[in-house]
């Protein structure tokens, strides 16, 4: 998977920096970042499905 906005933000950042920087973000940013990114595509996927299946229930596709 591509790195999210909140990764590429947190790396343009770093690399901008010293050396500690990019270090820094190896070592703590790139982790909690990487978590937003995450949870963005997590509810981005969610609010693009549908009710999917029901209960016992078959799917129209499989009608067809």
């Amino acid at each position: 998977m591509l790195a999210g906005k909140a990764v590429r933000s947190a790396a343009a950042a770093a690399l901008t920096g010293s050396d500690a920087d990019v270090q820094n973000f190896l070592a703590v940013k790139l982790a909690s970042a990487t978590s937003e990114d995450n949870r963005v595509a997590l509810a981005a996927a969610i609010a693009r499905g549908g009710k999917g299946h029901p209960p016992g229930g078959e799917c129209r596709a499989e009608r067809r």
